[in-house]
């Protein structure tokens, strides 16, 4: 399931890249505004992109298991389809936050993605512990990923509206 993973985290490096090139033009030329767009419309394309690939995963997860082994047993399969079922969906929200990264980069500010991705991500690991802690459930564990995941991806999208405004902040 890590490489396909990757196809999603992956995939949503077009997005920011387009989205650092475009917010760093328009921050040159003093369209704030449009540099903002530039990373909530990478994250939204990001996000869209992922949950295709998601989707599709979901809906065809035994097939996407046989691709991978041939001969998958039941409970594979049904662990394979709770994975995909709520895990991974926290990969879509990681893509949106990579989207939305690339014009906050161009807009010249590396720290702030960097200090909201260490905060985020020190809330989604405590709240992934504290749920393994408590129950061991792994369905709970999964859920307790996609929640840390949308926080890092809130951040980010914060990030993308507050600190693209001006160069170097």
């Amino acid at each position: 399931q890590t490489r396909l993973d990757s196809l999603v985290l992956f995939s949503s490096l077009g997005f920011a890249n387009a989205a650092t090139a475009y917010a760093g033009r328009a921050v040159a030329a003093g369209r704030f505004r449009e540099a903002r767009m530039a990373g909530l419309w990478a994250s939204v394309h990001a996000i869209l992109f992922g949950s295709l690939l998601v989707g599709f995963y979901l809906q065809q997860s035994d097939l996407v298991v046989a691709w991978f082994l041939p001969q998958p047993s039941a409970r594979l399969l049904e662990l394979t389809a709770v994975y995909f079922g709520i895990a991974a969906w926290a990969q879509v929200l990681g893509a949106g936050a990579l989207g939305a990264m690339g014009a906050t980069y161009g807009a010249g500010s590396m720290i702030a993605p960097m200090l909201v991705d260490l905060g985020a991500f020190l809330i989604s690991g405590c709240l992934l512990w504290w749920v393994a802690s408590a129950s061991g459930d792994l369905a709970a564990c999964y859920w307790a990923l996609l929640i840390g995941m949308a926080v890092v991806l809130l951040g980010q999208l914060l990030t993308v509206v507050f600190w693209v405004r001006k160069p170097g902040l």
